[in-house]
């Protein structure tokens, strides 16, 4: 398939976010600022439509400009709205994105979300927050008891900081967390051969 060129250039954490949304199938970004995410999953071509998300006003003015300079009104829907409280069962949304908040605001959306039914239906999580310990494993807390696994936990750097991103499905239930080391430095991250997660692992401790 011909994917059209990238009308939003993405630094390595949006493009890594981007590059854990499933393809062919609609996306939300919950905690949107100015839409450049779903901007450029629409522009490549590799979701069909995007709902873009914030609880301020604000940041949907200037996504709103940003959405029409590229041409992608039709396909990108702006919603204001507290998390996922801007989704209805209709929209069929397949993955959804967290990103760039607060790990106990996350954490606070989810447990929302779960309390609310608003997950089912939903195929992928795709969360990266601005936090580390102890509030980082209060959200891998949330995610399993929401009924949510962890399949990948990947780091990315960029502007001397490192995030991490993780991606979550629904899971069997019973808990999906061993101990509590799982719980503070992630089942997947490890136990993997992250190159960043010695350093990443080192800047958690100080």
């Amino acid at each position: 398939m011909h994917r059209p060129s990238n009308p939003a250039e993405l630094g390595p954490r949006l493009r890594c976010l981007a590059d854990a949304v499933l393809a062919d199938q609609p996306v939300a970004d919950l905690c949107c600022d100015h839409a450049l995410l779903a901007i450029a999953l629409v522009g490549e071509g590799k979701v069909p439509r995007a709902i873009a998300g914030d609880v301020a006003s604000a940041p949907l003015v200037g996504a709103a400009q940003r959405i029409a300079a590229a041409g992608l009104g039709e396909r990108i829907e702006l919603r204001q709205g507290d998390g996922f409280r801007v989704l209805a069962r209709a929209d069929e949304v397949a993955s959804v994105v967290i990103a760039g908040v607060g790990a106990p605001l996350a954490a606070r959306m989810l447990a929302d979300a779960q309390r609310e039914r608003r997950l089912e239906g939903l195929r992928r999580l795709v969360v990266q927050v601005n936090d580390g310990f102890p509030r980082l494993a209060q959200l891998r807390i949330e995610i399993d008891a929401a009924g949510w696994g962890l399949v990948s936990e990947r780091l990315v750097a960029e502007n001397e900081r490192i995030y991490l991103v993780m991606v979550a499905e629904p899971a069997p239930a019973g808990s999906r967390l061993c101990d509590a080391v799982d719980r503070e430095l992630g089942p997947l991250l490890r136990r993997g051969e992250d190159p960043l997660f010695s350093s990443w692992r080192a800047r958690e401790q100080a």
